[in-house]
Parts: structure tokens; C-alpha cells; sequence
């Protein structure tokens, strides 16, 4: 959200969050308020802190850019995030030329393994894929998505 911020022509930022003892984490503990660079308090930020999911079904202003930042899709509540119902939500929550982009753990890493009770999140030194997209209309009105696939590999340590 700190780097969001940073753009002179962003008008509002609205983050959504199930948690609000991340949230309030993140505007109150010292550490993470100085290095968000106390974007939590900034006049352009609302909180909002539900289930994204459901959170799309509420009528609003369309969006020019959503940034998501997907946890691991380790149980079904989370799963849900990964289907295309998520983003048919999305899709009628943007502007018909809003950009996105979606940072992700492979659902590989994230499913449980064969005979264990435990999951797996991701391996020691992390992968990390980001899904940038831009939506056009096509000139029967249907909106189509351009897509590039980036993964980046991020140490763990």
C-alpha cells in the first residue's frame, strides 16, 4: 500500500483484509507502521476488513487497478479465492480498462501431501507467481483479459 500511495494521481486506496488483527498489526505495532510508512493512516485509505469473496458482491464505485496478494490456498475458505467466480466477482467490481495484478503461491505447494496429515506451504527458498492482467473490450462489448505470467524467485531468509 506504501508504494500505491506514493502516486500522486491515486485517489483512494481501499484494502480488504479478513483480519483485523492484521490490519491493526500493521497501522499500530512501531515496526510495521514505520516501515508501511504509516500508510494505514493516510486520508486515501478505508480498511475493510471481510471476506474479499463476499466482499465483491457489494455494490460500489468500479475500481481502476486491484492488486491482490493471495495467501495459500491451504483449506477451502482460501481455495475459494483461486476459482473463476472469484474473478467474474472481480471482473464486475473494475473499470472496463482497470489493470490487476496477483501475487500467489502455487496451489501445488499448498496442497496437502499424499498419507499426511500436514501441508506443505512453500518450499525453503520460495517461488512466487505473479499474474499481471489488463482488461480491453472487444468490439462485441465482451471484455477480454491480457495476461503475462511472471514468477520471481524470493529467498527465505
Amino acid at each position: 500500500m506504501r508504494e500505491v500511495l506514493r502516486w500522486p494521481g491515486v485517489e483512494s486506496v481501499t484494502l480488504v483484509d479478513l483480519d483485523p488483527a492484521m490490519t491493526t498489526l500493521s497501522q499500530r505495532f512501531p515496526p510495521l507502521a514505520e516501515l508501511n510508512q504509516h500508510s494505514f493512516d493516510d486520508p486515501r485509505v478505508t480498511v475493510v476488513n471481510r471476506d474479499a469473496f463476499v466482499w465483491l458482491d457489494d455494490p460500489g464505485n468500479p475500481f481502476d487497478a486491484a492488486i491482490i496478494d493471495f495467501p495459500d490456498p491451504s483449506t477451502y475458505a482460501l481455495g475459494k479465492l483461486y476459482t473463476t467466480r472469484f474473478y467474474y466477482k472481480l471482473q464486475k467490481r473494475l473499470t472496463p480498462d482497470a489493470a490487476i495484478s496477483v501475487q500467489s503461491t502455487s496451489p501445488l505447494f499448498a496442497r496437502p501431501r499424499t498419507g499426511a496429515s500436514s501441508v506443505r506451504s512453500k518450499p525453503p527458498a520460495s517461488w512466487s507467481s505473479r499474474i499481471t492482467s489488463r482488461s480491453r473490450r472487444s468490439a462485441s462489448g465482451a471484455t477480454r483479459w491480457r495476461t503475462a505470467a511472471v514468477r520471481d524467485f524470493v529467498p527465505t531468509a
